[in-house]
């Protein structure tokens, strides 16, 4: 009768004993304690959730002021900086045009940070949507890398692709996955010493063939293992006196794993001290879904990794 009253369990008279009440009374009291101890440890873990995503949006409202309040400035510099270079205010000597272009590259650099972090708003907010279109894949791989040609020649880097032929055209976001590429490409000059090699690499996926592969492989230095798994992730920099020589915000692989992501595809790097380093992404061979549902699932997912 007690039990369809709630009760959790019973002790039959007939064997009701002093010690067999103890020992009930004793379970009973060590299970209230636990109940009450899971629910002080819920209480804690719901505040330490709601302290996270508190966090999380101040990290989301510092992003976009700082690069609001970074951008004008910053432009305008940039902007006369360009027009002293060009003889606005008059002829410079060597010495004047080589110190304005030096300013000019740091203004350069600092754009390339500010637009950082408007696409990782952009990100945060789910605001970041492609738009996906039939694309050669082999011609955009050549632009890339064409475009990134003198940079290698001034370090005497050889930089060649290879592409397998016939591949079909797959739908993405033109602009995005070359900006995906450029960056990796990018990180690979930085890194890779003169007289060294990168190579573009562009096929099937060998272990799934409705996506094509894209890797970017060079000589430089390496990673070490313990680093490769957080390479990808936000803000976090390789601190090896290398890399930290050409130090960064920590933005740019993450907004290229993110951006892959958004395509239905993937980021991947392999790598070793003193063996080099392959940066690698998949994208599918259809179009991936409609811009607005990706942008709707990544804000879910932003939402779920700022909870884990």
């Amino acid at each position: 009768e007690l039990m369809r009253f709630g009760a959790a369990d019973y002790l039959p008279k007939n064997r009701l004993s002093r010690n067999s009440l103890k020992r009930v009374i004793s379970n009973v009291m060590a299970k209230h304690k636990l109940q009450e101890a899971l629910e002080e440890h819920r209480q804690r873990l719901e505040e330490i959730n709601h302290d996270l995503l508190r966090k999380n949006q101040e990290i989301r409202s510092f992003y976009h002021r700082l690069s609001s309040k970074l951008a004008d400035p910053v432009t305008s510099v940039r902007g006369y900086l360009s027009m002293l270079l060009a003889g606005s205010a008059g002829p410079l000597t060597d010495t004047q045009r080589k110190y304005l272009k030096i300013a000019k590259e740091g203004c350069d650099q600092i754009c390339l940070c500010i637009n950082d972090l408007v696409e990782v708003t952009a990100l945060f907010t789910g605001k970041l949507a492609i738009d996906p279109c039939p694309v050669s894949i082999d011609k955009l791989v050549h632009r890339v890398v064409a475009s990134m040609s003198p940079a290698a020649q001034e370090k005497r880097i050889r930089l060649k692709y290879i592409i397998q032929p016939d591949l079909p055209e797959v739908g993405i976001d033109e602009n995005r996955i070359a900006q995906v590429l450029s960056n990796m490409l990018s990180n690979a000059l930085k890194f890779t010493p003169e007289g060294g090699e990168i190579i573009v690499r562009v096929g099937d996926n060998p272990i799934s063939p409705e996506f094509v592969l894209v890797s970017v492989r060079d000589t430089g230095r390496g990673i070490e293992p313990d680093k490769l798994p957080y390479i990808f992730d936000r803000l976090y920099q390789v601190t090896s006196s290398d890399w930290m020589t050409h130090r960064g915000m920590g933005l740019g692989l993450y907004i290229c794993r993110e951006l892959i992501r958004l395509h239905g595809g993937d980021t991947s790097v392999q790598s070793a001290p003193g063996k080099g380093s392959t940066f690698s992404f998949t994208i599918p061979k259809h179009t991936p879904p409609e811009a607005s549902d990706t942008a709707i699932e990544r804000e879910r997912a932003l939402e779920k990794d700022s909870r884990s």
